[in-house]
């Protein structure tokens, strides 16, 4: 547990509002990037009733970008995609919202690494 003086200047920086006003700056940021995201979304499904799934499978990538990196990302990216695939949903659609994610990586394919850029 920390003393009292540092309880103290913390407990005075949550009064004058500093803490609150970069937890709001925070929370801003990630819903304006969620909102880039589902725009970006929606202009490559168009009018699908499956809209939502997409969407779904657009922030579980995301998730797992700030998760994992390289091959470990690419291997969780690739479960996923079979999961929304085997649910019905379109691979070239699942593709092109992989793409949305820029980042180099290393995409494992049939045994050899190549370098792909999603983006």
């Amino acid at each position: 547990m920390r003393d009292s003086w540092h309880r103290t200047v913390s407990y005075k920086k949550k009064i004058r509002g500093f803490i609150l006003d970069d937890q709001v700056q925070h929370k801003q940021a990630t819903v304006q990037r969620e909102v880039d995201l589902e725009k970006k979304v929606n202009n490559i499904v168009g009018f699908n009733l499956l809209r939502g799934h997409y969407m779904i499978f657009a922030k579980e990538i995301n998730k797992l970008m700030k998760k994992y990196k390289e091959g470990t990302l690419i291997a969780e990216i690739a479960i996923k995609e079979q999961k929304w695939a085997t649910r019905g949903l379109d691979e070239s659609i699942l593709n092109q919202i992989e793409n949305l994610f820029s980042d180099f990586i290393f995409k494992f394919d049939e045994g050899r690494f190549n370098l792909c850029r999603f983006g």
